[in-house]
């Protein structure tokens, strides 16, 4: 049987051990967030923690070039769900290839008692997400066709000659746009040619008249009369 006086001594223990934990993650979110502000290589990524922090992280390894090395420490800062800022690519390969592997392992130092170290993955790098650079140019914009209801509202004030006149085409083959001018003389020529059909027409009615009045029958008929009649001023000649 457990003496009372054990029992205050454990519940001693775990309120101290609670107590030293919760200063343990005080202490290192405080170092996290001065080192992210004053450390070179942070002050040019510009990180943000904009949630809770995320674990177990995997120790970086150290990179033979600043290109896998800068890989190593974007891929920590990811690990532990921190955002990077805009930042200029150029500004970080600045730093000498022992300054951006120090910034690595001093992140990891810091983030190790917060959330854990991953040590299955330990040797084993998380490729990143490659990320399209954005491209220099502007691209061309199309510009599409005019529908047929649009056409109206973007043709020039001027109307179709083809229009004027009334008539329709079959085919689609783009039409001359003239001017007024233009279309008073296709009117113009267009009544021109209205009476020279109406004209012509009744020319061909009478031709076609006076070839009846001609014909062989016509001219016979008339020469009998004009017999009888010869003959009756004869018969009253003789009779006087």
């Amino acid at each position: 049987m457990k003496a009372p006086d054990s029992d205050a001594d454990d519940y001693a223990d775990l309120t101290l051990k609670k107590i030293e934990d919760e200063l343990a993650v005080a202490y290192y979110k405080t170092e996290l967030y001065d080192f992210l502000i004053e450390d070179v290589g942070m002050q040019i990524l510009r990180p943000k923690i904009v949630g809770d922090l995320r674990g177990p992280v995997s120790r970086p390894t150290p990179g033979s070039n600043k290109l896998d090395t800068a890989k190593a420490l974007l891929r920590l800062l990811k690990e532990a769900d921190i955002v990077a800022g805009s930042f200029a690519t150029g500004a970080l390969f600045d730093l000498d290839l022992s300054e951006i592997e120090h910034t690595s392992q001093n992140l990891f130092a810091l983030l190790k008692p917060l959330v854990g170290e991953d040590v299955g993955s330990k040797g084993h790098s998380t490729p990143l997400t490659t990320i399209s650079a954005r491209p220099t140019t502007t691209p061309v914009r199309s510009t599409p066709a005019p529908s047929p209801g649009d056409q109206t509202a973007m043709t020039s004030p001027y109307v179709s000659a083809t229009e004027e006149v009334g008539s329709e085409s079959a085919d689609d083959s783009p039409r001359m746009t003239l001017g007024p001018s233009g279309a008073a003389m296709l009117r113009d020529r267009a009544e021109r040619t209205k009476r020279a059909t109406t004209s012509s027409t009744g020319s061909a009615k009478i031709a076609v008249a006076d070839r009846k009045a001609h014909s062989p029958e016509k001219l016979e008929s008339f020469f009998q009369s004009a017999m009888e009649r010869s003959c009756s001023d004869c018969n009253d000649d003789d009779d006087g």
